[in-house]
């Protein structure tokens, strides 16, 4: 049983000395008692409760009706089941010097931009286990969207990873051409 002494300055029109108690309770003074089920939280498709109430002051009662409101819940929304993570644009960049704590950089668009650019990133922006790759020359992806985690929360996110083999140039493709012309004659010999 749930005990709770009335306010009577909280209901307007209450007169000083008034007790609200259940119709169904001895009424006390100090301390009206009402059923934990009186204060139950009802979801919205069941209606809403009501209860009757001896009023008691100056000696009199008089019984009063109170219908508590429905009260409406809200579904959350689905979460995603596993971690996911939603590109909203995508560069390949090059970098061109290195300027302290700062790198220059040609971005050539790969998701959602247009326009070719040159940027000046922060070398901490960098994953510490690239660093040691940003150097002139150094090709690069750097990716920016939403990190969706299981629990439902979405932050923004830049992922930025520097590729680990060298660009291939017009004279890598040639030496390997030649490379693979004298590997075809020794085999053709034989």
């Amino acid at each position: 049983m749930i005990h709770r002494e009335f306010d009577p300055t909280a209901s307007p029109g209450q007169q000083p000395g008034e007790t609200l108690v259940p119709a169904n309770a001895a009424p006390t003074k100090a301390q009206p008692s009402f059923h934990e089920e009186d204060l139950l939280i009802r979801p919205v498709n069941q209606p809403p409760a009501s209860a009757t109430f001896d009023v008691h002051m100056n000696g009199g009662s008089e019984v009063i009706d109170v219908t508590s409101p429905a009260l409406s819940f809200t579904e959350p929304s689905p979460r995603p089941s596993s971690e996911r993570f939603v590109a909203m644009t995508k560069w390949r960049g090059k970098v061109v010097s290195i300027n302290g704590a700062t790198f220059s950089a040609i971005l050539e668009p790969m998701i959602g931009d247009e326009f070719v650019k040159q940027a000046e990133v922060f070398l901490e922006d960098v994953p510490l286990g690239d660093r040691p790759l940003v150097t002139p020359g150094a090709i690069f992806y750097w990716t920016i969207g939403y990190h969706d985690a299981p629990s439902g929360n979405r932050t923004r996110a830049s992922v930025m990873r520097f590729r680990r083999f060298a660009e291939l140039t017009e004279a890598h493709l040639a030496a390997a051409k030649e490379q693979a012309k004298l590997y075809k004659a020794v085999l053709d010999d034989e």
